[in-house]
């Protein structure tokens, strides 16, 4: 019996070594359980003041997970966004505002206008960016009071334009990550001859 006391002692030892070398510890007291981490590259949800203080903040930790189950956009365009905007030039110094928005209510709906006078020019925006390319195609050069008319599109004001972005990225995607700065009229992923995306876009806000 005393042998194999002897034995046993010998034996854990032994054990205890291989237990070390092979990273194999013994466990003190009950398991505890840890909480999970968020994979890496995912957005987490802020925590502390700032989460509830900070709306864009708050908005933006709903922009993680899955993005395949994503509702489409509807295909109706917007009205009266940016697009729809236009440039008159060459207006005669007594146009008043009447004769301004009767010249284009032919085409469309007119939402905003602004005359300047004394410089003889304008700008005005219709409801569809068709309606705004037919007012342009059939009033750009047409001859009022002597001087032909000069329609252009309006540069948007607040459009920006995103680089470096995932392949992947889709016009609704993008679409979502803008908005939570704002009203976004339109998002765009540009793409090659191929259909492929450049990892480039276009988005266009309601308000600069």
């Amino acid at each position: 019996q005393r042998s194999n006391m002897n034995d046993r002692m010998n034996m854990a030892p032994a054990q205890s070594a291989m237990g070390d070398r092979w990273g194999a510890t013994e466990s003190r007291g009950p398991p505890t359980r840890e909480s999970p981490q968020p994979p890496k590259g995912r957005w987490e949800r802020p925590r502390g003041p700032m989460a509830a203080t900070d709306p864009v903040l708050e908005q933006l930790s709903y922009l993680r997970g899955p993005t395949t189950g994503m509702e489409t956009r509807s295909a109706e365009p917007k009205k009266f966004t940016g697009r729809c905007r236009l440039f008159v030039g060459n207006l005669p110094s007594n146009f008043t505002e009447e004769q301004f928005r009767k010249l284009f209510e032919n085409y469309g709906e007119v939402a905003e206008i602004f005359l300047n006078t004394s410089k003889g020019f304008g700008f005005v925006k219709l409801d569809t960016r068709q309606n705004a390319e037919a007012a342009k195609a059939a009033l750009d050069f047409m001859p009022m009071q002597q001087k032909p008319l000069r329609v252009r599109f309006a540069t948007h004001s607040a459009a920006l334009k995103v680089k470096n972005f995932s392949q992947w990225v889709t016009n609704e995607l993008l679409e979502l990550a803008f908005s939570v700065f704002g009203d976004v009229e339109r998002a765009v992923v540009i793409v090659d001859d191929r259909g492929r995306s450049v990892g480039e876009g276009i988005v266009e806000f309601s308000r600069k």
